[in-house]
């Protein structure tokens, strides 16, 4: 069993102002660049992407940069601070970063990270400073711990980045990406099912249907060529081209589903199994994509295991009719941003004396849901908020019991369900959302259940 030191991190970061800064091909107008390096315990992380704005916390005001191996998504927070008047109190980064703080004279007080062997969090150590030009910050920052330290970590970092809402950040911003050089499509490493090695040879990439509103990515692994066939990934989830590993993932880097399909489980027909398999130094970019697949050591799923760790280099194909997540009809993008609109519903509430806000609901426990009645060998991941479970029914007849024990529990339908090859559910009650995977598995069935805003603590 692998040990991991872990310490505390901030999961919560308050900004009010943010930018992304991507590196790209230097150019004679371009600024200094910001680069960098981490590394926590045998893994080392380069740092290519970049975040700065300004933390208020009652009369305190710090200067926050923010890094990582992949792009963090401004859209995304600045969606979190528009909805809670400037506040990120439900802002969670579901990647690799390093976050540095500095105080108002600019000098490093905390450096923190979430990294893909841990977390660490620490005030000592620490050299370096920051300097503030107009709307920029640069400067350097040093993390060296003796040899006696218990924090096995060191950074160093070079950044130069400018603020949200500056000319000069919206010219970075609206600057065009330099072309990407295409990559040779490749797959390396190993992929195990019950201790035996299985080669995987052949790998595509092909955007998908967005999911959560956003955009995904399917990558598909298998033993045989697959490069002909009209439905790959589904003819590889029959075991058509052997062994296989089908991926589905955001854009940045983030796995949602994955499925096994493994010779040593003597089942041509795979499984799903997310949770513990990560894409490591994950780089997507002018449509070619690169990084290491990773389970967090093997695996076990109802008696079967499984382990992985392939390098992988694909150029990600369009799929035709596919729209983009960012692709919105002008008719769906509101014309009151949500901030005004919370400050006319403010405004008008206020006028009322007699109205009392109501007090929040209480969440639902994840061990409450009633879906989970009578299944025995439930798998809770709380980590990932997500749960799993099999079942000797047919997945047909299993997904309407599961619909009617969530109907007769109040979960409202969060669109139409899908059941055809297999079933996608989707509900929401009190704030709270459900997205329930029902697949055939031999006679039966295997269930996952992803959530969120349910209550893991118990």
């Amino acid at each position: 069993m692998r040990t991991t030191q872990r310490t505390s991190v901030p999961c919560r970061l308050f900004l009010t102002a943010i930018v992304v800064c991507v590196l790209g091909a230097a150019r004679a107008d371009d600024p200094p660049s910001s680069a960098g390096t981490m590394r926590y315990g045998s893994k080392k992380t380069a740092l290519k992407h970049f975040v700065a704005y300004e933390r208020k916390n009652s009369d305190e005001t710090r200067m926050v940069l923010l890094s990582s191996d992949r792009p963090i998504k401004a859209a995304d927070i600045q969606k979190v601070l528009d909805e809670n008047d400037g506040s990120d109190d439900t802002l969670r980064l579901n990647q690799t970063f390093l976050k540095v703080i500095f105080s108002p004279e600019g000098e490093v007080e905390n450096c923190s990270a979430e990294t893909e062997t841990g977390f660490f969090n620490t005030s000592s150590d620490l050299s370096g400073e920051m300097v503030r030009s107009g709307d920029r910050i640069h400067g350097k920052v040093t993390l060296s711990p003796p040899k006696s330290s218990r924090l096995d970590a060191d950074v160093q970092l070079e950044f130069n980045v400018p603020l949200l809402g500056s000319k000069e950040a919206a010219a970075e911003l609206a600057r065009p990406k330099p072309p990407r050089e295409p990559v040779k499509p490749n797959v390396t490493g190993f992929f195990k099912g019950n201790g035996k090695d299985a080669k995987l040879a052949f790998i595509s990439a092909s955007t998908r249907e967005p999911f959560n509103d956003q955009n995904t990515i399917l990558i598909l692994l298998t033993q045989k060529d697959h490069s002909k066939d009209q439905k790959p990934d589904f003819n590889a989830n029959f075991g058509r081209f052997g062994n296989a590993l089908i991926i589905s993932c955001f854009e940045d880097g983030r796995i949602f589903g994955c499925q096994v399909v493994h010779e040593a489980h003597g089942d041509r027909q795979g499984f799903s199994s997310v949770g513990a398999i990560r894409i490591h130094e994950f780089d997507y970019e002018g449509g070619q994509l690169t990084g290491t697949v990773k389970t967090d050591g093997e695996q076990e799923f109802f008696g079967q295991t499984w382990e992985v760790e392939l390098k992988i280099a694909a150029s990600v194909i369009a799929t035709p009719g596919i729209e983009s997540a960012t692709q919105k009809p002008e008719s769906e993008t509101p014309k009151v941003s949500a901030r005004k609109t919370r400050k006319k519903e403010r405004d008008s509430s206020s006028k009322s004396a007699t109205k009392k806000a109501a007090p929040p609901a209480a969440k639902l426990k994840i061990k409450e849901l009633a879906i989970f009645e009578g299944q025995e060998d439930v798998q809770y991941k709380k980590l990932v908020e997500q749960a799993a479970f099999a079942s000797d029914k047919n997945y047909k007849l299993l997904a309407k019991d599961l619909i009617k024990k969530l109907d007769d529990q109040g979960w409202e339908s969060d669109g139409s369900d899908l059941i055809g090859v297999s079933a996608i559910i989707k509900r929401k009650k009190d704030g709270a959302e459900l997205t329930i995977f029902v697949k055939p598995s031999g006679n039966g069935s295997t269930v996952t259940v992803m959530t969120e805003g349910l209550d893991w603590d118990d």
